[in-house]
Order: C-alpha cells, then sequence, then structure tokens
C-alpha cells in the first residue's frame, strides 16, 4: 500500500503545478469564454486520473516524481524540480535521517503506512459524506409534484436545482412564478446539455481522493463557479437588456449560502451570486479572435500539463572510471598513460548511473556495499581508502547502502584531496546526485551503539565531522550538531 500511497501523493502535489497555471491563466485572460475555463479544469482532472505518463519537452510540471518512489522505504528523498530547494531539503535530511541509527529501522515506511490509513479513513468519510448529502436530498424532495417530462415541483426546497446520475431530475420550489420558470428552466436544462451534473459528481469523486491537497479544494470551488458562469453566458447571449435584469433578479431571489463543498446538486443561486451578476453586466459576445486565443492557450495548456518532463540520465563524457563531473583532473593518483596508480581506488561516476542499475553491476563497479549496516562487499577498499586518507594520499571511495529485501540502493561519495574530505550522496540509480558537502576529518569510533539502534549492543563508526576528533566522543551527538555527517560501517559484538 505504501507503493500506491506514494504513487498518489505524487500525483497529487504535481498537480499543484496545473491549478497554479489554471489560476493565472483565469486571473490574465479575463475576456476567455467561462466554457473554456471549464475544459481548462477538465485538463487538470485528466492530470490527477490518467493512469499513465506522457513526456514531452513541452511540460510545464518540473518533476514528475516529487517524493522518490523507489527510496521511500529507506528514507525521503524530494526531488520538486526545483535545485536550490532539492539540495538544501535533501542535505538536510541526509544529515539527520539514518534508517536504523538516527531513527529506527523502516522507519520511513512505518511513517508512510499511518499515513495511508489515515488517508484511507479520510476517502471514507468524503464518500459517506457524498453518499448522505444525496440520500438526505433524495428524501427532502420524495413528496414533489411532476411538471412536465423531468421536471417537479416541491414545497420544501427553496431554489431550484438538478439531481440525480443516469436521470436527473429539474426541481423547483412551489411557489416559483411564470417569468421566473422561464429564466430558471433555460438555465438548468443548460446545464443537463453540458452534462455539469456528471462533471460535478467525477469533480467530487477527485476530491474524494486528493482531500488532503488544498489546492484541490480550491480548485473544485473554481471549477463549480466556472461552470455556473458558462451557463450564464449561454442563457443570456441572445437576451436584451430587459430579460438580462429580470434572469439577475431571478437569480438573487433565489441566491442560498453556498456550502464548502457538495458533490450534488447543481443549484441554480448557490454560487457567487455577485460575480455573476457583474459578469452578465459586463458580457460581451466573444469575437473570432478572442475564441481562436482562447482555443489556442486550452491546447498548450492540455499538452504542457498533461505531460511529463522527458525522463534523462546525464552522462559526463571524457571521464575516467573514478572521475565525476565535480572532481575531473583533481585525482593526482591517474598517470598519464591512464593506469591508476596503486593506492586509487576506481568505481563508477554518479553520471553514469542509469535508473535500472543493479547491485550486480555495482559490485563490479567497485563500490563497498553495506547491506543493513554490514559490509559485505569491499571491505578491503574501504580500509585501503581509510589508510590513505591517515597518511595524507589523495583518495576517493563509493559505497552503497543496500537493502536486499526492498530492495534499494542509496549512493554515497566520499572524495579527500590531502585536506578535506568532501561527500555527496545520489538516492537511487539514475538521481541527480547532492551538492559536495566539506567536512575536516574522518574519525574512526568503536563504542556502544546508540540508544535507539536495537539490532546490537555495540557498533564500529567512521564518522565525517568538522569537530576537531578529540570532541567526538560519542556518536549520538549526530542528532544534535548539524555538522556531523556519519557513514555506518559495520556491526559488532564484542
Amino acid at each position: 500500500m505504501n507503493g500506491f500511497f506514494l504513487d498518489l501523493l505524487n500525483t497529487s502535489i504535481t498537480s499543484l503545478w496545473a491549478v497554479m497555471v489554471i489560476v493565472i491563466i483565469r486571473a490574465v485572460f479575463r475576456g476567455m469564454p467561462k466554457n473554456i475555463r471549464c475544459v481548462l479544469w477538465g485538463i487538470a482532472a485528466v492530470r490527477l486520473i490518467m493512469p499513465f505518463s506522457i513526456e514531452s519537452i513541452f511540460s510545464l510540471i518540473p518533476e514528475k516524481e516529487v517524493i522518490d518512489v523507489t527510496t521511500y522505504a529507506s528514507g525521503p528523498n524530494i526531488q520538486t524540480g526545483i535545485e536550490y530547494v532539492d539540495i538544501n531539503v535533501n542535505n538536510y535530511i541526509a544529515d539527520r535521517y539514518f534508517e536504523g541509527v538516527t531513527v529506527p529501522r523502516n522507519n520511513f515506511a512505518n511513517i508512510l503506512t499511518i499515513c495511508g490509513v489515515v488517508w484511507l479513513v479520510g476517502v471514507a468519510v468524503m464518500v459517506l459524506y457524498g453518499i448522505i448529502s444525496y440520500v438526505r436530498l433524495k428524501v427532502k424532495v420524495s413528496a414533489s409534484v411532476k411538471y412536465e417530462k423531468n421536471i417537479f415541483y416541491c414545497d420544501d426546497i427553496d431554489s431550484p436545482f438538478i439531481i440525480g446520475l443516469f436521470m436527473p431530475r429539474i426541481y423547483l420550489p412551489s411557489d416559483i412564478g411564470e417569468k421566473e420558470m422561464g429564466y430558471v428552466l433555460k438555465h438548468e436544462l443548460c446545464h443537463l446539455k453540458r452534462k455539469d451534473h456528471l462533471w460535478r459528481i467525477m469533480g467530487f469523486a477527485i476530491l474524494s481522493v486528493h482531500w488532503f491537497n488544498p489546492f484541490l479544494w480550491l480548485a473544485y470551488w473554481l471549477f463549480c463557479k466556472d461552470t455556473e458562469l458558462a451557463c450564464d453566458e449561454a442563457v443570456i447571449r441572445d437576451m436584451d437588456d430587459l430579460d438580462k435584469k429580470g434572469y439577475s433578479e431571478t437569480l438573487v431571489s433565489y441566491s442560498i449560502p453556498m456550502k464548502l463543498i457538495k458533490a450534488c446538486p447543481v443549484a441554480f443561486g448557490e454560487i457567487g451570486i455577485k460575480e455573476r451578476i457583474k459578469a452578465m453586466i459586463k458580457y460581451k459576445k466573444p469575437t473570432i479572435f478572442i475564441l481562436a486565443a482562447a482555443v489556442i492557450i486550452c491546447a498548450v495548456a492540455a499538452v504542457c500539463l498533461i505531460t511529463d518532463p522527458l525522463s534523462t540520465n546525464s552522462e559526463a563524457p571524457g571521464l575516467t572510471m573514478g572521475e565525476t563531473a565535480g572532481t575531473a583532473g583533481a585525482d593526482e593518483n591517474v598517470s598519464s598513460s591512464g593506469k591508476a596508480e596503486e593506492n586509487e581506488i576506481v568505481y563508477r561516476p554518479f553520471e553514469e548511473i542509469t535508473k535500472d542499475y543493479t547491485i550486480e553491476q555495482a559490485i563490479e563497479d567497485g563500490f563497498i556495499i553495506i547491506d543493513k549496516n554490514d559490509v559485505t562487499h569491499g571491505e578491503d577498499t574501504w580500509k585501503r581508502f581509510y589508510e590513505n586518507t591517515q597518511n595524507g594520499i589523495p583518495s576517493k571511495v563509493g559505497y552503497i547502502l543496500y537493502d536486499d529485501i526492498d530492495p534499494l540502493m542509496c549512493f554515497y561519495e566520499i572524495i579527500y584531496d590531502g585536506e578535506a574530505y568532501k561527500t555527496r550522496t545520489m538516492r537511487a540509480p539514475g538521481r541527480k546526485p547532492s551538492e559536495f558537502k566539506t567536512y575536516k576529518y574522518l574519525i574512526y569510533h568503536k563504542g556502544k551503539a546508540p540508544q535507539n539502534y536495537t539490532e546490537c549492543e555495540y557498533f564500529e563508526w567512521y564518522i565525517l565531522s568538522n569537530e576537531e576528533p578529540s570532541k567526538v566522543v560519542d556518536p549520538e551527538q549526530l542528532t544534535k550538531n548539524s555538522d556531523i555527517g556519519l557513514l555506518s560501517y559495520r556491526d559488532i559484538e564484542y
């Protein structure tokens, strides 16, 4: 369920871009026909319910997976597409979040499970609310009298509305006048022609699934308002000023307070009465130019908002094994002939790792593998790196935190230039690496494990720190000092 919930969460978060763009279009192009606005909200709905991804170079969505699904069990990894945000947030998390050390093992997965359960309860509440509202309304109009076809009079209602899915009915207050009824029926029949009663229910269903997203509540409210404005435009299009006045007065006389959320019915006088009357006063038939421009804007919005950005696995050309874009040419241990010196540690650059990269490839490519905090491959490589650094010899190493149960891979790289240590992470194969962070010391520590680490009583640590080695005597400082980064090397028992 965690994977499904994360997929849903990513879909909901990326939809924010679509909502924001549509809100901006509504604000900038006020003269746009209101039925085009409804089409724009349909584009947002397609974005939310489309079960597959279409990629294009025109997409306005910065990142289709804001929270990386492939690494959820090992910890959160944020990819908003905004580089400054991603780097700072992920670096902050990487410094403080280490499952099995700073937090209990499977901590993030457990959090996701709880959130998933809360989400399901919220969906159930929304659905129950919709069903109860519908049943109560059906009971209320049960004593209605048929006027003609699908039009009914009812004594117990104050405003006209439409209710029903496959056989929708129009309900009118029993005391409605003949002239007012003419205006109301034109409006409600326009709703039926446009199938607004179905679109409203679909919108409520989408909102019920994404109830936790406040931007989608705003989108649903604006969508309901735009459907009313679109029907108003259709009704008054061929009216003279006298009929427009009569229509407006009818709208005011049957206005009712709008509830925060309603799946049904489509009520005549519920949404934005003042705005609707102002829109009718200012209404002018759109010219061919305005119609063409609106259609073009709608088409461009569909391409840019429904599609996802192209998946790219950037490569760094011209780099030898073990070099990265940030360190090419800085390694003094490579001879002019390209052969590795005795102390050089060779591993594949992060930039050459694709999304389908496997743990078997990682072993062949020279990475140290740490499975559940125990080194399973490359222990000699790590010892050689540590000895090099203690002797002041520039060196570098790449290692992977791996969980063969999920399975998940998180990549780390440490580069020692003879004076300081630079380190960066890549939270999953094919992801963009973080920026380098610099530390002064690599400290070896062996002692009792932190209190929240329950898998063994003692632990062997290699701690990257900017504090003097003599001050870092307790690994518990990791959770208290943001300047301390941790490499957990192996569990020991003694």
